[in-house]
């Protein structure tokens, strides 16, 4: 049906006959026809470049283990222009508001939806990125230095920075810890609220591995660089309740609290601290404030 209608669409109607291949690669898609909803989604990529077709392509690609489609795939898709990042187009905008007669304020929503599509193209590039990065290659960090370099050549730090921190999570959870203690000293030359992130994964790594010292300074370092990090906070409180210094880790549960009201960590461990101060009455307040928000775990019940 959807090829008949395709067939039977001029190409004047350029837009309806776009929105029926997309119909037809979805249907394929829902068919489990892969293949076909490739073809389907190459096609409109050479007529038109659109984020959503590209990680739908790569998606289908991933389905049938085409490794390297979705490499030349995924650097096809960091080629597309990004609404709202484009030097030209900022400077358009800038013409439009000197010659509209309305107030400058009035452009705004021109502004936001700039931003809307910016964000949107930045969220496929980095949902491509997870999907390309740990499938691509057998060695799985390789893949991972192929995305983070094919991000920083198209100029995107914010998506390289989320992958540099995969990769970390990965050696993480291979228990491979003084590689990912040095993944993340990489941030320790980039922006605030990335460092502040690194430096917060780097305290709670040297928490568990009993380095209760460097755990502090780096829980110190993360709130230096962002006071508002709420997890830094509660690793800040966590290296106090280890030295047994209650009264100052409860201040530091509190504040994560401050800025997180529901914060799981921080209200469980709130409620440990004051049952260590023998506040019973106030322990009985966290756990069921905490009861009310995760009701069904047993740390709590009992």
């Amino acid at each position: 049906m959807y090829n008949m209608a395709l067939d039977s669409t001029t190409q004047q109607n350029k837009d309806m006959k776009l929105k029926i291949k997309r119909n037809v690669a979805l249907a394929f898609v829902k068919q489990k026809r892969f293949g076909k909803a490739i073809e389907v989604y190459e096609d409109i990529m050479n007529d038109t470049p659109d984020f959503d077709v590209g990680f739908n392509l790569i998606v289908c690609l991933y389905a049938l283990g085409e490794k390297e489609k979705m490499r030349t795939m995924f650097e096809r898709l960091l080629l597309i222009p990004i609404p709202g990042m484009d030097e030209e187009e900022q400077e358009e905008l800038m013409q439009l508001q000197s010659k509209s007669e309305k107030p400058i304020g009035d452009m705004d929503p021109l502004k936001e939806y700039l931003k809307k599509k910016k964000q949107e193209a930045l969220t496929y590039i980095s949902q491509a990125a997870k999907l390309v990065a740990p499938f691509i290659d057998e060695n799985i960090i390789n893949g991972y230095d192929y995305v983070c370099e094919a991000l920083k050549a198209a100029n995107l730090p914010e998506v390289e920075s989320e992958m540099e921190i995969n990769k970390s999570i990965y050696f993480i959870k291979n228990k491979e810890i003084e590689k990912a203690i040095e993944s993340f000293k990489a941030f320790e030359k980039k922006d605030k609220i990335m460092m502040a992130m690194a430096s917060n994964n780097i305290s709670f790594l040297y928490f568990l591995e009993n380095d209760f010292k460097s755990a502090e300074s780096f829980a110190d370092l993360a709130i230096q660089h962002d006071r508002y990090n709420s997890k830094a906070l509660v690793n800040k409180g966590n290296c106090l309740y280890n030295q047994e210094d209650y009264d100052r880790s409860k201040e530091f549960f509190l504040e994560a609290i401050g800025v997180e009201a529901d914060c799981i960590e921080a209200i469980y461990n709130l409620g440990l601290v004051y049952k260590r101060l023998n506040f019973y009455n106030e322990s009985l307040q966290a756990f069921e404030k905490l009861h009310t928000i995760i009701p069904n775990s047993y740390e709590v019940i009992y």
